[in-house]
Protein backbone atom coordinates (compact mmCIF):
# COMPACT_ATOMS: atom_id res chain seq x y z
CA UNK A 1 0.00 0.00 0.00
CA UNK A 2 1.13 3.58 -0.57
CA UNK A 3 1.13 6.19 2.14
CA UNK A 4 -0.25 9.49 0.99
CA UNK A 5 0.46 12.56 3.13
CA UNK A 6 -2.12 15.31 2.96
CA UNK A 7 -1.26 18.93 3.78
CA UNK A 8 -3.55 21.88 4.14
CA UNK A 9 -2.44 24.62 1.78
CA UNK A 10 -3.26 27.94 3.46
CA UNK A 11 -5.37 30.36 1.49
CA UNK A 12 -4.07 33.92 1.83
CA UNK A 13 -6.47 36.59 2.87
CA UNK A 14 -6.61 39.31 0.21
CA UNK A 15 -6.48 42.80 1.63
CA UNK A 16 -8.13 45.62 -0.32
CA UNK A 17 -7.78 49.41 -0.31
CA UNK A 18 -4.53 49.35 1.66
CA UNK A 19 -2.82 52.05 -0.44
CA UNK A 20 -3.95 55.24 -2.14
CA UNK A 21 -4.10 55.69 -5.92
CA UNK A 22 -1.21 58.15 -5.62
CA UNK A 23 1.13 55.26 -4.73
CA UNK A 24 3.78 55.28 -7.46
CA UNK A 25 6.87 53.61 -8.90
CA UNK A 26 9.95 55.66 -9.83
CA UNK A 27 12.52 54.36 -12.32
CA UNK A 28 16.16 55.56 -12.10
CA UNK A 29 18.11 54.69 -15.23
CA UNK A 30 21.48 55.69 -13.82
CA UNK A 31 21.19 53.86 -10.51
CA UNK A 32 19.34 50.94 -12.16
CA UNK A 33 16.57 50.89 -9.58
CA UNK A 34 12.78 50.85 -9.24
CA UNK A 35 11.57 52.68 -6.11
CA UNK A 36 8.09 51.89 -4.80
CA UNK A 37 6.59 54.91 -3.01
CA UNK A 38 3.85 53.65 -0.66
CA UNK A 39 1.04 55.88 0.57
CA UNK A 40 -1.14 53.92 3.04
CA UNK A 41 -4.88 54.59 3.46
CA UNK A 42 -4.64 53.66 7.15
CA UNK A 43 -7.08 50.80 6.62
CA UNK A 44 -7.10 48.96 9.96
CA UNK A 45 -7.47 45.58 8.25
CA UNK A 46 -4.13 46.11 6.46
CA UNK A 47 -2.31 46.63 9.74
CA UNK A 48 -2.25 42.83 10.12
CA UNK A 49 0.71 42.65 7.70
CA UNK A 50 3.72 41.60 9.79
CA UNK A 51 7.27 43.00 9.80
CA UNK A 52 8.55 40.17 7.62
CA UNK A 53 6.98 40.39 4.15
CA UNK A 54 7.85 39.68 0.55
CA UNK A 55 7.27 42.47 -2.00
CA UNK A 56 6.79 41.48 -5.65
CA UNK A 57 7.05 43.97 -8.53
CA UNK A 58 5.77 43.14 -12.03
CA UNK A 59 6.62 45.51 -14.89
CA UNK A 60 4.69 45.12 -18.14
CA UNK A 61 7.73 45.23 -20.41
CA UNK A 62 9.64 42.61 -22.45
CA UNK A 63 12.80 44.01 -20.81
CA UNK A 64 11.62 42.54 -17.49
CA UNK A 65 9.91 39.21 -18.16
CA UNK A 66 10.36 38.01 -14.58
CA UNK A 67 8.80 39.24 -11.38
CA UNK A 68 11.23 41.17 -9.16
CA UNK A 69 11.05 40.03 -5.54
CA UNK A 70 12.44 41.64 -2.39
CA UNK A 71 12.27 40.28 1.17
CA UNK A 72 11.71 43.03 3.74
CA UNK A 73 12.34 42.22 7.39
CA UNK A 74 11.45 45.57 8.95
CA UNK A 75 8.19 46.34 7.20
CA UNK A 76 5.57 48.53 8.85
CA UNK A 77 2.23 49.26 7.18
CA UNK A 78 1.98 52.66 8.84
CA UNK A 79 5.62 53.76 8.50
CA UNK A 80 7.24 52.06 5.49
CA UNK A 81 6.98 54.58 2.66
CA UNK A 82 9.67 53.37 0.26
CA UNK A 83 10.92 50.03 -1.10
CA UNK A 84 13.87 50.02 -3.53
CA UNK A 85 14.26 47.24 -6.11
CA UNK A 86 17.77 47.03 -7.60
CA UNK A 87 17.91 45.86 -11.22
CA UNK A 88 20.30 42.95 -10.91
CA UNK A 89 19.75 41.39 -14.35
CA UNK A 90 23.07 42.16 -16.13
CA UNK A 91 21.83 41.94 -19.72
CA UNK A 92 18.89 44.31 -19.42
CA UNK A 93 19.25 47.11 -22.00
CA UNK A 94 17.84 50.12 -20.19
CA UNK A 95 18.36 52.35 -23.23
CA UNK A 96 15.43 50.58 -24.96
CA UNK A 97 13.20 50.72 -21.88
CA UNK A 98 10.56 53.46 -21.91
CA UNK A 99 7.79 54.53 -19.55
CA UNK A 100 5.35 51.69 -18.92
CA UNK A 101 1.60 51.96 -18.58
CA UNK A 102 1.15 49.11 -16.12
CA UNK A 103 2.96 48.05 -12.94
CA UNK A 104 1.55 45.55 -10.43
CA UNK A 105 2.75 45.10 -6.84
CA UNK A 106 1.91 42.57 -4.15
CA UNK A 107 2.94 42.59 -0.48
CA UNK A 108 2.71 39.08 0.94
CA UNK A 109 2.97 37.38 4.30
CA UNK A 110 2.15 33.79 5.17
CA UNK A 111 -1.51 34.69 5.75
CA UNK A 112 -2.20 37.97 3.96
CA UNK A 113 -1.62 39.54 0.55
CA UNK A 114 -2.15 43.16 -0.44
CA UNK A 115 -2.45 43.91 -4.16
CA UNK A 116 -1.65 47.30 -5.67
CA UNK A 117 -2.23 48.45 -9.26
CA UNK A 118 0.23 51.27 -9.87
CA UNK A 119 -1.27 54.10 -11.87
CA UNK A 120 1.73 56.46 -11.65
CA UNK A 121 5.06 55.47 -13.22
CA UNK A 122 7.81 58.11 -13.25
CA UNK A 123 11.37 58.19 -14.51
CA UNK A 124 13.72 60.29 -12.42
CA UNK A 125 17.05 61.78 -13.37
CA UNK A 126 19.44 60.84 -10.63
CA UNK A 127 21.49 63.63 -9.12
CA UNK A 128 24.49 61.61 -10.19
CA UNK A 129 23.82 62.50 -13.82
CA UNK A 130 24.48 66.18 -13.17
CA UNK A 131 27.40 66.25 -10.78
CA UNK A 132 29.46 68.79 -12.74
CA UNK A 133 28.82 72.21 -14.16
CA UNK A 134 31.85 71.79 -16.42
CA UNK A 135 34.74 69.42 -17.12
CA UNK A 136 37.68 70.34 -19.35
CA UNK A 137 41.24 69.23 -20.04
CA UNK A 138 44.45 71.08 -20.79
CA UNK A 139 47.19 68.94 -22.33
CA UNK A 140 50.72 70.27 -22.56
CA UNK A 141 53.60 68.04 -21.51
CA UNK A 142 51.29 67.05 -18.64
CA UNK A 143 47.52 66.67 -18.21
CA UNK A 144 45.37 69.00 -16.10
CA UNK A 145 41.73 68.07 -15.39
CA UNK A 146 39.68 71.13 -14.46
CA UNK A 147 36.41 70.42 -12.66
CA UNK A 148 33.51 72.67 -11.70
CA UNK A 149 31.39 70.74 -9.15
CA UNK A 150 27.61 70.88 -8.95
CA UNK A 151 26.14 71.04 -5.46
CA UNK A 152 23.49 68.34 -5.88
CA UNK A 153 26.01 65.47 -5.70
CA UNK A 154 27.79 66.56 -2.56
CA UNK A 155 26.18 63.69 -0.59
CA UNK A 156 27.10 61.07 -3.22
CA UNK A 157 30.69 62.07 -4.07
CA UNK A 158 32.03 60.86 -0.73
CA UNK A 159 34.46 58.19 0.52
CA UNK A 160 33.58 54.82 1.99
CA UNK A 161 34.67 56.10 5.39
CA UNK A 162 31.98 58.78 5.25
CA UNK A 163 29.19 56.53 3.93
CA UNK A 164 29.66 52.77 3.66
CA UNK A 165 26.39 52.38 1.75
CA UNK A 166 26.92 55.10 -0.88
CA UNK A 167 30.40 56.20 -1.94
CA UNK A 168 32.86 56.67 -4.81
CA UNK A 169 34.99 53.60 -5.49
CA UNK A 170 37.24 54.65 -8.41
CA UNK A 171 37.72 57.62 -10.76
CA UNK A 172 39.19 57.09 -14.25
CA UNK A 173 39.99 59.67 -16.94
CA UNK A 174 39.77 58.33 -20.49
CA UNK A 175 41.18 60.18 -23.52
CA UNK A 176 40.48 58.29 -26.74
CA UNK A 177 41.90 54.82 -25.97
CA UNK A 178 44.15 55.97 -23.10
CA UNK A 179 43.01 55.55 -19.47
CA UNK A 180 44.41 57.22 -16.36
CA UNK A 181 43.34 56.29 -12.81
CA UNK A 182 42.99 59.33 -10.59
CA UNK A 183 43.60 59.52 -6.86
CA UNK A 184 40.07 58.97 -5.49
CA UNK A 185 40.62 60.72 -2.15
CA UNK A 186 42.08 63.82 -3.81
CA UNK A 187 39.17 63.87 -6.26
CA UNK A 188 36.59 63.62 -3.46
CA UNK A 189 38.32 66.29 -1.38
CA UNK A 190 38.39 68.69 -4.33
CA UNK A 191 34.71 68.03 -5.10
CA UNK A 192 33.69 68.63 -1.48
CA UNK A 193 35.32 72.08 -1.55
CA UNK A 194 32.64 73.07 -4.11
CA UNK A 195 34.99 75.39 -5.98
CA UNK A 196 36.61 75.18 -9.40
CA UNK A 197 39.77 73.13 -9.10
CA UNK A 198 42.46 71.30 -11.05
CA UNK A 199 43.78 67.77 -10.77
CA UNK A 200 47.22 67.30 -12.31
CA UNK A 201 48.23 63.79 -13.32
CA UNK A 202 51.48 62.45 -11.95
CA UNK A 203 54.44 62.76 -14.33
CA UNK A 204 55.40 59.09 -14.42
CA UNK A 205 57.41 57.82 -17.43
CA UNK A 206 54.37 55.85 -18.63
CA UNK A 207 52.06 58.87 -18.43
CA UNK A 208 54.62 61.11 -20.17
CA UNK A 209 54.93 58.56 -22.99
CA UNK A 210 51.14 58.38 -23.35
CA UNK A 211 50.85 62.18 -23.41
CA UNK A 212 53.27 62.28 -26.36
CA UNK A 213 51.00 59.82 -28.21
CA UNK A 214 47.84 61.75 -27.28
CA UNK A 215 49.31 65.01 -28.61
CA UNK A 216 49.74 63.34 -32.00
CA UNK A 217 46.06 62.32 -32.25
CA UNK A 218 44.04 64.29 -34.83
CA UNK A 219 40.89 64.31 -32.66
CA UNK A 220 40.47 64.01 -28.91
CA UNK A 221 37.41 62.85 -26.98
CA UNK A 222 37.36 62.48 -23.22
CA UNK A 223 35.26 60.82 -20.52
CA UNK A 224 35.37 60.88 -16.75
CA UNK A 225 34.28 57.47 -15.43
CA UNK A 226 33.18 57.29 -11.78
CA UNK A 227 32.51 53.87 -10.29
CA UNK A 228 30.04 54.47 -7.47
CA UNK A 229 28.43 52.23 -4.87
CA UNK A 230 24.80 53.27 -4.41
CA UNK A 231 22.70 51.31 -1.95
CA UNK A 232 25.00 48.32 -2.26
CA UNK A 233 24.84 48.36 -6.08
CA UNK A 234 27.86 49.25 -8.26
CA UNK A 235 27.16 51.74 -11.04
CA UNK A 236 29.55 53.36 -13.54
CA UNK A 237 28.73 56.97 -14.32
CA UNK A 238 30.07 58.61 -17.47
CA UNK A 239 30.65 62.34 -17.85
CA UNK A 240 31.71 63.85 -21.16
CA UNK A 241 34.73 66.16 -21.11
CA UNK A 242 33.26 69.27 -22.72
CA UNK A 243 36.56 70.72 -23.98
CA UNK A 244 40.05 69.31 -24.58
CA UNK A 245 42.74 71.85 -25.36
CA UNK A 246 46.24 71.15 -26.62
CA UNK A 247 48.43 73.90 -25.19
CA UNK A 248 49.57 76.26 -27.95
CA UNK A 249 51.63 79.43 -28.22
CA UNK A 250 49.14 82.29 -28.28
CA UNK A 251 49.43 84.32 -31.48
CA UNK A 252 51.57 81.81 -33.36
CA UNK A 253 48.79 81.40 -35.94
CA UNK A 254 47.48 84.74 -37.16
CA UNK A 255 44.70 83.53 -39.45
CA UNK A 256 43.59 80.04 -40.39
CA UNK A 257 40.79 78.94 -42.69
CA UNK A 258 39.85 75.93 -44.80
CA UNK A 259 38.00 76.18 -48.08
CA UNK A 260 36.73 73.57 -50.54
CA UNK A 261 37.75 74.16 -54.13
CA UNK A 262 37.59 71.96 -57.22
CA UNK A 263 37.72 68.64 -55.23
CA UNK A 264 40.53 69.99 -53.04
CA UNK A 265 40.76 71.09 -49.41
CA UNK A 266 42.73 74.34 -49.22
CA UNK A 267 44.10 75.55 -45.90
CA UNK A 268 45.02 79.23 -45.73
CA UNK A 269 47.15 80.44 -42.85
CA UNK A 270 49.76 82.92 -41.73
CA UNK A 271 52.13 82.55 -38.80
CA UNK A 272 54.00 84.97 -36.59
CA UNK A 273 57.68 84.61 -37.66
CA UNK A 274 59.00 85.76 -34.28
CA UNK A 275 56.94 83.23 -32.33
CA UNK A 276 57.73 80.48 -34.85
CA UNK A 277 61.44 81.13 -34.32
CA UNK A 278 61.01 81.02 -30.55
CA UNK A 279 59.05 77.77 -30.79
CA UNK A 280 61.68 76.10 -32.95
CA UNK A 281 64.41 77.19 -30.53
CA UNK A 282 62.75 75.63 -27.49
CA UNK A 283 65.08 73.03 -25.89
CA UNK A 284 62.70 70.20 -26.66
CA UNK A 285 62.52 71.14 -30.37
CA UNK A 286 66.19 71.78 -31.14
CA UNK A 287 67.45 69.37 -33.75
CA UNK A 288 64.11 68.74 -35.48
CA UNK A 289 64.50 67.16 -38.89
CA UNK A 290 60.95 66.80 -40.23
CA UNK A 291 57.76 68.84 -40.28
CA UNK A 292 54.28 67.45 -40.85
CA UNK A 293 51.36 69.69 -41.77
CA UNK A 294 48.17 67.78 -40.99
CA UNK A 295 44.60 68.68 -41.90
CA UNK A 296 41.93 66.85 -39.91
CA UNK A 297 38.20 67.11 -40.54
CA UNK A 298 35.21 65.63 -38.74
CA UNK A 299 31.51 66.04 -39.59
CA UNK A 300 28.31 65.85 -37.56
CA UNK A 301 27.59 62.41 -39.08
CA UNK A 302 30.80 61.15 -37.31
CA UNK A 303 32.71 60.71 -40.57
CA UNK A 304 36.27 62.03 -40.54
CA UNK A 305 39.35 62.39 -42.70
CA UNK A 306 43.01 63.32 -42.26
CA UNK A 307 45.67 64.54 -44.70
CA UNK A 308 49.39 64.92 -44.11
CA UNK A 309 52.08 66.83 -45.96
CA UNK A 310 55.69 65.95 -45.12
CA UNK A 311 58.42 68.58 -45.30
CA UNK A 312 62.03 68.57 -44.19
CA UNK A 313 63.79 71.19 -42.07
CA UNK A 314 64.20 74.13 -42.09
CA UNK A 315 60.76 75.61 -41.45
CA UNK A 316 59.47 77.82 -44.29
CA UNK A 317 57.74 80.90 -42.77
CA UNK A 318 56.56 82.08 -46.20
CA UNK A 319 54.24 79.06 -46.62
CA UNK A 320 50.73 80.52 -46.72
CA UNK A 321 48.51 77.71 -47.97
CA UNK A 322 48.50 73.96 -48.56
CA UNK A 323 46.34 72.01 -50.97
CA UNK A 324 45.14 68.57 -49.85
CA UNK A 325 43.71 66.93 -52.96
CA UNK A 326 41.09 64.22 -53.37
CA UNK A 327 42.87 63.22 -56.58
CA UNK A 328 45.80 61.68 -54.69
CA UNK A 329 46.10 58.08 -53.52
CA UNK A 330 44.43 54.89 -54.71
CA UNK A 331 40.87 54.57 -55.99
CA UNK A 332 39.47 53.78 -52.54
CA UNK A 333 41.18 56.80 -50.97
CA UNK A 334 39.91 59.07 -53.73
CA UNK A 335 36.33 57.83 -53.33
CA UNK A 336 36.42 58.26 -49.55
CA UNK A 337 37.87 61.75 -49.91
CA UNK A 338 35.27 62.84 -52.47
CA UNK A 339 32.49 61.44 -50.29
CA UNK A 340 33.76 63.48 -47.33
CA UNK A 341 34.17 66.53 -49.60
CA UNK A 342 30.56 66.32 -50.83
CA UNK A 343 29.18 65.64 -47.35
CA UNK A 344 31.02 68.70 -46.04
CA UNK A 345 29.26 70.83 -48.63
CA UNK A 346 25.91 69.16 -47.92
CA UNK A 347 26.18 69.56 -44.13
CA UNK A 348 27.48 73.11 -44.37
CA UNK A 349 30.89 72.50 -42.83
CA UNK A 350 32.39 70.59 -39.93
CA UNK A 351 35.17 70.59 -37.36
CA UNK A 352 38.62 71.18 -38.90
CA UNK A 353 42.11 71.38 -37.37
CA UNK A 354 45.55 72.25 -38.73
CA UNK A 355 48.51 70.71 -36.90
CA UNK A 356 52.20 71.43 -37.29
CA UNK A 357 54.08 68.44 -35.88
CA UNK A 358 57.84 68.40 -35.34
CA UNK A 359 59.88 65.19 -35.44
CA UNK A 360 63.51 64.35 -34.99
CA UNK A 361 63.79 61.43 -37.37
CA UNK A 362 60.95 59.23 -36.01
CA UNK A 363 60.83 60.75 -32.52
CA UNK A 364 57.90 63.09 -31.84
CA UNK A 365 58.97 66.44 -30.38
CA UNK A 366 56.05 68.89 -30.33
CA UNK A 367 52.79 69.92 -31.91
CA UNK A 368 50.96 73.20 -32.52
CA UNK A 369 47.23 72.61 -33.11
CA UNK A 370 44.88 75.28 -34.41
CA UNK A 371 41.16 75.31 -35.14
CA UNK A 372 40.39 76.15 -38.77
CA UNK A 373 37.46 78.34 -39.68
CA UNK A 374 35.45 76.65 -42.42
CA UNK A 375 34.72 78.89 -45.40
CA UNK A 376 31.92 77.99 -47.77
CA UNK A 377 32.33 79.62 -51.17
CA UNK A 378 29.57 79.90 -53.78
CA UNK A 379 32.21 79.22 -56.41
CA UNK A 380 33.97 76.00 -57.30
CA UNK A 381 36.92 77.74 -58.96
CA UNK A 382 37.89 81.04 -60.59
CA UNK A 383 40.18 81.63 -63.56
CA UNK A 384 42.20 84.82 -63.92
CA UNK A 385 42.41 86.89 -67.08
CA UNK A 386 44.44 90.06 -67.50
CA UNK A 387 43.25 93.07 -69.41
CA UNK A 388 45.02 96.32 -70.20
CA UNK A 389 44.43 97.94 -66.80
CA UNK A 390 42.55 95.38 -64.73
CA UNK A 391 42.42 91.84 -63.40
CA UNK A 392 39.26 89.88 -64.24
CA UNK A 393 38.15 86.67 -62.60
CA UNK A 394 35.84 84.21 -64.27
CA UNK A 395 33.97 82.42 -61.44
CA UNK A 396 32.43 78.98 -61.86
CA UNK A 397 29.57 77.66 -59.73
CA UNK A 398 29.95 74.38 -57.87
CA UNK A 399 27.22 72.64 -59.85
CA UNK A 400 27.17 74.40 -63.18
CA UNK A 401 29.19 76.71 -65.40
CA UNK A 402 27.66 79.81 -63.84
CA UNK A 403 28.15 81.43 -60.47
CA UNK A 404 24.68 83.00 -60.40
CA UNK A 405 22.65 80.59 -58.23
CA UNK A 406 25.10 79.94 -55.39
CA UNK A 407 26.40 83.50 -55.32
CA UNK A 408 22.83 84.79 -55.22
CA UNK A 409 22.13 82.65 -52.10
CA UNK A 410 25.23 83.99 -50.34
CA UNK A 411 23.58 87.37 -49.78
CA UNK A 412 20.09 88.10 -48.53
CA UNK A 413 17.70 90.49 -50.25
CA UNK A 414 18.92 94.02 -49.61
CA UNK A 415 22.18 92.77 -48.10
CA UNK A 416 25.52 93.92 -49.48
CA UNK A 417 28.87 92.18 -49.34
CA UNK A 418 32.24 92.64 -50.98
CA UNK A 419 34.23 90.68 -53.55
CA UNK A 420 37.98 90.82 -53.12
CA UNK A 421 41.12 89.83 -54.99
CA UNK A 422 44.50 89.48 -53.30
CA UNK A 423 48.00 89.03 -54.69
CA UNK A 424 50.53 87.98 -52.08
CA UNK A 425 54.25 87.78 -52.57
CA UNK A 426 55.61 84.36 -51.63
CA UNK A 427 58.44 85.95 -49.69
CA UNK A 428 57.98 87.51 -46.27
CA UNK A 429 58.01 90.95 -47.89
CA UNK A 430 54.64 92.65 -48.25
CA UNK A 431 55.77 95.46 -50.57
CA UNK A 432 54.36 93.75 -53.63
CA UNK A 433 51.12 92.53 -51.98
CA UNK A 434 47.94 93.91 -53.51
CA UNK A 435 44.41 93.87 -52.09
CA UNK A 436 41.41 94.85 -54.20
CA UNK A 437 37.89 95.02 -52.78
CA UNK A 438 34.61 96.36 -54.05
CA UNK A 439 31.08 96.26 -52.64
CA UNK A 440 28.46 94.10 -54.33
CA UNK A 441 24.72 93.69 -53.92
CA UNK A 442 22.81 90.43 -54.20
CA UNK A 443 22.27 91.17 -57.89
CA UNK A 444 25.82 92.31 -58.63
CA UNK A 445 27.40 89.24 -57.05
CA UNK A 446 25.71 87.09 -59.69
CA UNK A 447 27.87 88.61 -62.42
CA UNK A 448 30.19 85.84 -63.53
CA UNK A 449 33.13 88.06 -64.41
CA UNK A 450 34.42 90.29 -61.60
CA UNK A 451 37.11 92.84 -62.54
CA UNK A 452 39.50 94.92 -60.42
CA UNK A 453 41.22 98.01 -61.82
CA UNK A 454 44.67 99.33 -60.90
CA UNK A 455 43.18 102.81 -60.65
CA UNK A 456 41.13 101.62 -57.65
CA UNK A 457 44.34 101.50 -55.59
CA UNK A 458 45.00 104.75 -53.70
CA UNK A 459 48.65 104.01 -52.90
CA UNK A 460 50.80 105.11 -55.87
CA UNK A 461 53.48 102.46 -55.23
CA UNK A 462 50.79 99.75 -55.13
CA UNK A 463 49.33 101.12 -58.35
CA UNK A 464 52.75 100.88 -60.03
CA UNK A 465 53.13 97.31 -58.77
CA UNK A 466 49.70 96.54 -60.19
CA UNK A 467 50.66 97.88 -63.61
CA UNK A 468 53.92 95.95 -63.45
CA UNK A 469 52.01 92.72 -62.94
CA UNK A 470 49.78 93.54 -65.89
CA UNK A 471 52.74 94.43 -68.13
CA UNK A 472 54.56 91.24 -67.13
CA UNK A 473 51.72 88.85 -66.51
CA UNK A 474 53.90 85.76 -66.42
CA UNK A 475 55.44 86.98 -63.13
CA UNK A 476 52.11 86.26 -61.46
CA UNK A 477 52.97 82.58 -61.53
CA UNK A 478 55.41 83.35 -58.72
CA UNK A 479 52.74 84.95 -56.53
CA UNK A 480 49.85 83.62 -54.41
CA UNK A 481 46.44 84.86 -55.53
CA UNK A 482 43.06 84.67 -53.81
CA UNK A 483 39.54 85.57 -54.83
CA UNK A 484 36.53 85.59 -52.56
CA UNK A 485 33.31 87.03 -51.20
CA UNK A 486 32.94 88.69 -47.79
CA UNK A 487 29.47 88.31 -46.25
CA UNK A 488 28.62 90.46 -43.20
CA UNK A 489 27.04 88.67 -40.24
CA UNK A 490 25.85 89.99 -36.90
CA UNK A 491 28.93 91.61 -35.40
CA UNK A 492 31.30 89.66 -37.66
CA UNK A 493 31.96 88.93 -41.30
CA UNK A 494 32.67 85.71 -43.16
CA UNK A 495 35.17 85.55 -46.02
CA UNK A 496 34.78 82.85 -48.64
CA UNK A 497 38.17 82.29 -50.26
CA UNK A 498 39.38 80.61 -53.44
CA UNK A 499 42.99 80.23 -54.49
CA UNK A 500 43.62 81.09 -58.14
CA UNK A 501 45.27 78.05 -59.64
CA UNK A 502 44.61 78.51 -63.34
CA UNK A 503 44.46 81.51 -65.58
CA UNK A 504 45.17 83.15 -68.91
CA UNK A 505 48.14 85.37 -68.08
CA UNK A 506 48.01 87.25 -71.44
CA UNK A 507 46.99 90.86 -71.55
CA UNK A 508 43.77 90.30 -73.47
CA UNK A 509 43.10 93.87 -74.56
CA UNK A 510 46.71 94.40 -75.60
CA UNK A 511 46.53 91.30 -77.76
CA UNK A 512 43.38 92.60 -79.40
CA UNK A 513 44.92 96.01 -80.02
CA UNK A 514 48.09 94.42 -81.33
CA UNK A 515 46.08 92.16 -83.61
CA UNK A 516 44.09 95.11 -84.89
CA UNK A 517 47.32 97.01 -85.54
CA UNK A 518 48.72 94.11 -87.50
CA UNK A 519 45.56 93.90 -89.60
CA UNK A 520 45.63 97.64 -90.30
CA UNK A 521 49.33 97.48 -91.21
CA UNK A 522 48.75 94.60 -93.59
CA UNK A 523 45.80 96.44 -95.15
CA UNK A 524 47.95 99.56 -95.63
CA UNK A 525 50.72 97.48 -97.14
CA UNK A 526 48.30 95.85 -99.58
CA UNK A 527 46.89 99.25 -100.55
CA UNK A 528 50.42 100.58 -101.13
CA UNK A 529 51.37 97.58 -103.24
CA UNK A 530 48.19 97.89 -105.31
CA UNK A 531 48.79 101.60 -105.70
CA UNK A 532 52.42 101.03 -106.81
CA UNK A 533 51.30 98.36 -109.29
CA UNK A 534 48.60 100.69 -110.61
CA UNK A 535 51.09 103.56 -110.95
CA UNK A 536 53.60 101.28 -112.67
CA UNK A 537 50.92 100.17 -115.09
CA UNK A 538 49.93 103.77 -115.87
CA UNK A 539 53.57 104.68 -116.59
CA UNK A 540 53.82 101.82 -119.10
CA UNK A 541 50.64 102.96 -120.85
CA UNK A 542 51.96 106.50 -121.10
CA UNK A 543 55.27 105.30 -122.57
CA UNK A 544 53.45 103.33 -125.27
CA UNK A 545 51.39 106.40 -126.21
CA UNK A 546 54.54 108.49 -126.57
CA UNK A 547 56.12 105.95 -128.93
CA UNK A 548 53.13 106.04 -131.20
CA UNK A 549 53.42 109.77 -131.45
Amino acid sequence: SELVLMYDIPVRNTLYNCFADSTSVEFDRSLRTFTLHLIPTNNIQCATLPSGVRVNLTVASPAFPNIMTLNVSDYSYANTSEVVFPITIPKVDLDTFTDEQYVFVTIESFKDIAEIEILIFDESKSDLENCFEDLNLLIDHMIDLNIQPAQQCINQIVSQVDNSNSYVKTVVLRINTFSFTLDTDNFIDLYQLQVNGTIELDSTPEIIANIALIRQEPFLDGLLLITSIQGGQEVILQYIISQITIANIDGLFLETTVSLQDDNFYTFFTTNPTLIAQWLEEPNNIGYTDIIYRLSGRLSDSSFITFQKYLTAPFDPSLRDICFSCNAGNAQDKQRCLSFYNNTLKLGGGEFFLDILLFKDEEFLDNEKNILQYMSSPWKKADLKLKRAEFCLDAFDRTQESSADSAFKSLSVGQSGAVFFQIRNKTASTDQNLVFQKPVSQIEVQIREQCFNCDDLTDSSKKNTCLMYLDKGLNLADQIMYFGLTVPNVGTQTSNVLKITKGDYLVVEAVVVYACGVIISIACLVICVVHIMFTHKQIKIMKKKNRHK
